[in-house]
């Protein structure tokens, strides 16, 4: 190993800490505008969730919104259906302290995916935000994937969903229907509305 200068190390290790803390923060703030406003659609999305609570985010195993801290990872999802399609189970049910939804594979299942990448998966430059229908989903003979909550890991894994065509991995398969924008293009809730929440809810429509 080289020889380092501790204190420029340990000051540089703060700054690190404390700019990533900051852009997840942003990026938090950035998910709480979209739920809240496909919440607020006439389709009725809910905001799926794992059974870590509806405020987690997927980043191979779910992380609280809340505690962006926490994350230190270079992409992040989250994913919404229509409330027709899912089942709430409430922390009663699931003896647990929160509750969770459950997406069962049936007939006509769609469901919006949305992904932050802040670098890979197709970012030369600027983060990007890649927001996907799926549709035709098959979840195949596995008897692990009971709904769409259990693939949710699975998905995240991969660095794949950066392009618009049919897509098959562990049994899984679904057709992908996929809209992008930059993350830095959006400062407003406005801009969540304008170029996230109706382009992605206008191709949802089209399948």
């Amino acid at each position: 190993m080289c020889e380092i200068d501790k204190a420029v190390s340990i000051r540089n290790t703060k700054n690190a800490i404390k700019f990533m803390t900051q852009l997840y923060t942003e990026i938090s703030h950035l998910i709480a505008a979209i739920d809240g406003q496909m919440k607020d659609h006439d389709l009725k999305f809910v905001y799926g969730f794992t059974g870590g609570g509806v405020e987690n985010i997927s980043i191979d195993s779910s992380k609280s919104r809340s505690q962006p801290e926490q994350w230190l990872y270079k992409k992040m999802s989250m994913f919404f259906v229509e409330e027709k399609f899912t089942k709430i189970k409430s922390a009663l049910e699931e003896k647990k302290k929160t509750k969770r939804t459950e997406t069962k594979f049936i007939d006509g299942l769609k469901i919006i995916y949305i992904r932050f990448v802040l670098d890979g998966d197709g970012v030369s430059e600027e983060p990007i935000i890649y927001c996907s229908v799926f549709y035709d989903i098959n979840p195949g003979e596995a008897e692990w994937i009971k709904c769409f909550e259990n693939i949710m890991s699975s998905l995240d894994r991969y660095d794949f969903l950066s392009e618009e065509k049919p897509y098959k991995f562990n049994n899984i398969s679904f057709n992908n229907i996929i809209y992008k924008v930059n993350m830095y293009e959006i400062s407003s809730a406005e801009d969540v509305m304008k170029k996230v929440v109706i382009p992605i809810v206008e191709k949802y429509n089209s399948v």
